[in-house]
């Protein structure tokens, strides 16, 4: 009996370590789920339009408060750092403005694209200390804004007597445009506004004497404008318009051109 009642017990004490073992798994378990990785997914606009402010966004979650940090570098450059003091090469730098509180929550931020072109977005969630705790990218794309220029003007008109020049104009984004009438040299428009502007005479009487041309400001639309000229000269003309985006050197967004002819004033019969 004593054999068996001593076999026993240790047969006790063998089931109450492994329980206590088990037990204790089971509570290291727990504390591993509940401490989850904390998460990032970053967002841009569907259709980002250059010069057109485009918006970020981030999903995150993490069992504590946190920030989020946007940059932007071009496509095929440096590619997005560990952290945002280790990015080299990004062409802006976002922060959210809203600390994230526990568990999952949104932020957003807006960053406008001054180049249409290819870029990637990187993201970091960061500890309310700097520490990096999750981070992500994703590329896209920015397109040019689309633009419509038509113009309209008599085929022939007569040296002195005053004509109309027709503009009709749209523009997504704010743009400048350039227009100017010239002597038709070589059959088509100049390149560029810089150029057609050396060889321009005024378009609209208002913008006083010594004016080069007509230039006004669109922005959606699309809207029309018509003013009124007079040409001395008899031959070919030009009226040539222009898109620009930064200098007037550059290659334009969009242009438009349209000939016409000025013919000698008749004489008064005797």
């Amino acid at each position: 009996m004593t054999m068996r009642t001593h076999g026993g017990k240790r047969r006790a004490g063998g089931f109450s370590l492994l329980l206590a073992c088990t037990i204790s798994a089971l509570f290291l378990a727990s504390g591993t789920a509940s401490a989850a990785e904390p998460t990032l997914e970053i967002s841009a606009s569907a259709d980002p339009v250059e010069s057109i402010p485009m918006q970020l966004g981030a999903i995150s979650s993490g069992e504590l408060n946190a920030f989020v940090s946007w940059s932007v570098h071009p496509a095929g450059a440096t590619g997005c750092g560990p952290g945002p003091r280790e990015d080299v090469g990004a062409i802006a730098t976002i922060e959210a403005s809203e600390e994230i509180s526990y568990g999952e929550e949104s932020a957003t931020a807006t960053w406008t694209p001054k180049v249409a072109g290819s870029y990637i977005l990187c993201g970091w969630r960061l500890s309310t200390i700097g520490v990096v705790q999750a981070h992500a990218s994703l590329p896209f794309t920015v397109r040019p804004p689309r633009l419509f220029i038509s113009l309209r003007v008599p085929s022939m008109v007569q040296a002195g007597r005053r004509f109309h020049i027709t503009t009709t104009a749209q523009a997504e984004a704010p743009r400048k445009l350039y227009e100017y009438i010239l002597p038709k040299r070589g059959g088509v428009c100049p390149d560029t506004a810089s150029t057609a502007a050396s060889r321009a005479h005024v378009v609209d009487p208002d913008l006083g004497a010594g004016a080069t041309g007509n230039i006004w400001s669109v922005n959606g639309g699309p809207y029309t404008k018509r003013v009124s000229q007079s040409l001395g000269r008899p031959g070919a003309w030009l009226i040539c318009a222009y898109y620009q985006y930064g200098s007037t050197s550059s290659p334009p967004e969009a242009a438009a051109g349209v000939a016409f002819r000025v013919k000698r004033a008749s004489r008064p019969v005797r």
